[in-house]
């Protein structure tokens, strides 16, 4: 008996925490509810979308999940099954194409799928894979022509098949491109898969999605593993030809960072001109009365009295 196990990569931007499930992939051996004709049957599968429009992680989960559970509860042959789980996304992907074409865009299914039966493994995909079996004999696929655009994107699809039989440790390596690939690669994958793997993803110019599988002597257990790729930021740089452009003059901290960024402090208030005191309005019917060390104004009540007390004694005298 053998054991299975399976290694997802796919890139990854720089600060984003590896998730537990990655969605996209499914892996895993046949459910009880399986037909007669696929309970001894082990599949994985990878579906990997591109267009302008993202699909949702949840939206992935469930085409792959759909995808696996159509493969184990069809009949018939293997490659029939195979077909009929395909058959799922491409239809998932042609409605969505044509709500998107409205607006110029389209999305394209790059899927690939391996059925594992006793000593015998099934290899199906759609898109430009490259698909490399490192055993006894090493075997290389890539046929565009079989394999298509992807799914989705035509009214119908193409599935490449191949197919390969072992009685020693087999690896199989599917990714979007195999180059760089050196002959020692494919020998380090059966001895060490994991580090062979992250070895040869360092040397690729740029990263690469896929799914490496490796069959050693065992108890008939399914094991996965994700490799996320981390994308490292990259710096734009100017042309050699062309001149870099000046640098900005400095501006001012409350000019240079934006007020939802850094607080500021409140502008200071401007200090209050003092109001003019209002001049005092005469009292309707009476006379202002004028200070009593004004020259040349009239005198006041308490001279006013005097007088009169003065001419009162001398007319008594």
């Amino acid at each position: 008996m053998w054991d299975l196990d399976v290694f997802f990569f796919q890139p990854q931007p720089l600060g984003e925490e590896a998730p537990m499930v990655w969605p996209g992939f499914w892996v895993g051996k046949a459910p009880k509810k399986a037909t007669r004709s696929r309970r001894r049957d082990a599949l994985w599968l990878y579906l990997a979308v591109d267009g302008p429009s993202v699909v949702s992680p949840r939206a992935l989960e469930q085409m792959t999940q759909q995808a696996a559970e159509t493969y184990f509860a069809s009949s018939g042959s293997v490659t029939a099954a195979m077909r009929r789980a395909a058959e799922v996304l491409h239809r998932r992907l042609r409605r969505a194409n044509e709500r998107l074409t409205r607006r110029g865009e389209t999305l394209v299914g790059h899927f690939l799928l391996a059925v594992w039966r006793g000593e015998v493994l099934y290899l199906g995909w759609s898109g430009a894979w490259h698909v490399l079996a490192a055993g006894p004999e090493r075997q290389r696929w890539h046929d565009p022509e079989l394999a298509g655009p992807g799914l989705g994107v035509q009214e119908t699809f193409s599935l490449k098949f191949a197919q390969t039989a072992f009685r020693q440790p087999l690896a199989v390596l599917a990714a979007d491109d195999l180059e760089p690939w050196q002959d020692e690669d494919a020998h380090r994958l059966l001895q060490e898969p994991e580090s062979a793997l992250r070895a040869w993803l360092q040397r690729v110019p740029r990263p690469r999605r896929g799914v490496l599988a490796v069959w050693e002597p065992g108890a008939y257990e399914v094991r996965k593993k994700y490799l996320p790729l981390v994308l490292p930021r990259e710096s734009p740089t100017a042309p050699e030809d062309q001149a870099a452009p000046l640098p900005r003059p400095e501006q001012p901290p409350s000019q240079k960072t934006a007020p939802s960024l850094q607080p500021q402090a409140p502008p200071r208030p401007k200090p209050a001109r003092p109001r003019p005191m209002p001049s005092p309005q005469p009292v309707e019917g009476k006379a202002p009365r004028p200070r009593k060390d004004t020259p040349g104004m009239p005198r006041t009540r308490t001279s006013a009295w005097g007088s009169r007390l003065m001419a009162y004694l001398a007319r008594g005298l």
